[in-house]
């Protein structure tokens, strides 16, 4: 079946990248999270989320459906 080979040549090959998640968790954007949520557990490919404050309660509940990968600053040595 042609289609559901050029599907899966899709999905190997493409992600969504959504930074500052963290920004959705105000007012202005009310709902915000959890469509995303919703759009995680629906996807086909994957979804990399991007946030400066991982302590925020509403990006806590978006924890629930990533793999939580945090990066820290390098150290002086490091660098």
């Amino acid at each position: 079946n042609y289609f559901s080979r050029s599907e899966k040549k899709l999905n190997d090959n493409h992600c969504i990248i959504m930074d500052e998640v963290d920004g959705m968790a105000g007012t202005e954007d009310r709902g915000g999270i959890q469509e995303l949520i919703n759009t995680i557990k629906h996807s086909k490919i994957p979804i990399i989320c991007i946030c400066n404050d991982r302590q925020h309660i509403k990006i806590r509940s978006l924890a629930n459906y990533c793999f939580d990968l945090r990066f820290y600053k390098p150290s002086v040595q490091q660098i």
